[in-house]
Parts: structure tokens; sequence; C-alpha cells
């Protein structure tokens, strides 16, 4: 496990990975020093193939939607992962937008942000399909932004194309956040 030193302090490098399926965000972060603390799904079968690949899934993987997480049983991480459900965005899906009944799991996230307060991971990535860029003619991911710098993230935005490690074109949006400390100046 590897640490972050920022201020004279070594922090260790901690995720929370919410909508975690199989573990995809895990086998990105474990070879550069993470250390998954809590994964959450709601399906039964993404956890069994997520604990076919992690021995110690039972020790932290949550199977359940993810508005009945009680926010007191994630434990403090320096980064929190969503990779919220693509259906209601995604040109292929339905196209309901993030309210609709799949991609509104996105606000069970930021629900779960919001009652950690200051103990809320400092760092968040969010990844989701092009189609979020233009759902709601673009007002669908503004929103989501803005739920994010409400919350006291400040935000950047890229896509990233599979294609250029592995075979596949899959394009994918990111949204990088990072909350500064509060400071006590008057």
């Amino acid at each position: 496990e590897k640490e972050f030193t920022m201020n004279n302090l070594t922090i260790p490098l901690t995720v929370a990975e919410y909508f975690a399926g199989i573990g995809l965000v895990r086998m990105g972060l474990e070879p550069c020093g993470w250390r998954v603390l809590f994964a959450n799904d709601i399906s039964d079968k993404k956890f069994e193939m997520y604990q076919a690949f992690f021995p110690d899934a039972n020790q932290h993987y949550k199977i359940g939607n993810i508005f009945d997480i009680d926010p007191a049983s994630v434990p403090t991480t320096i980064l929190a992962t969503c990779s919220f459900p693509c259906i209601d965005l995604s040109l292929a899906g339905n196209m309901n937008g993030i309210g609709g009944a799949h991609s509104s799991a996105f606000w069970g996230f930021t629900k779960i942000l919001k009652a950690q307060g200051d103990a809320a991971p400092p760092l968040i990535l969010v990844e989701n399909v092009p189609g979020w860029l233009y759902s709601n003619n673009g007002a669908d991911f503004r929103l989501t932004v803005q739920a994010l710098n409400d919350l006291g993230y400040i935000c950047d935005v890229f896509a990233l194309d599979a294609l250029r490690f592995t075979p596949q074109s899959r394009l994918r949006v990111f949204i990088i956040g990072a909350k500064l400390p509060v400071s006590n100046q008057n």
C-alpha cells in the first residue's frame, strides 16, 4: 500500500468504489498502490464475479441499492469512485436522463458525500458514457457537475478512449474532483 504526503501529512491511498460492478476500477487502481476499503453494487451476479477476482470482497463489498447505504458505514477514504449506471444517458439506451430510473443512482452517491461532510473523500472520480454530455441538451451534465461543486468539489472533465489501452474503442467521460480544505480566514 502506497501513501501520499501533503503538508507533512502522510495519507494512505484508500478508495471507496461505488457502482463497483466486477471491480474494473479496483483492477486499475491496485497496481498503483491504492487499497479499496469499501465497494458497492446492487447486483448479486456482479458481486460473484468481483469475489472471483478479489477473495477479500466479503470484508468490504456491500450488495444493495446505493440509496440504502448508511453513509456512516462507509470508511473514510482519500478517493471515491462513481461509475453510475449509464442506461438513461447512453445513446444505445433509453435517454431518460439523469432523472431516469437507473442513472438517477448518481444522486445516491452525492447523498452519501453530503452526509459524510468534512469526512467525505478529498478526491472523486466519476465516469460515464459520452451521452452524459448530451443528455437533455447538456443540462444533465451541468446539473451533475453543479451538484459536485455544491459539495465543495472543484471539477475538471476529460474524455478517454479505451482504444489507447485495449483493442476496443470505448469512449468514456471522466470528472475528477478535488475538495479543498476550508480555511478559517476571517
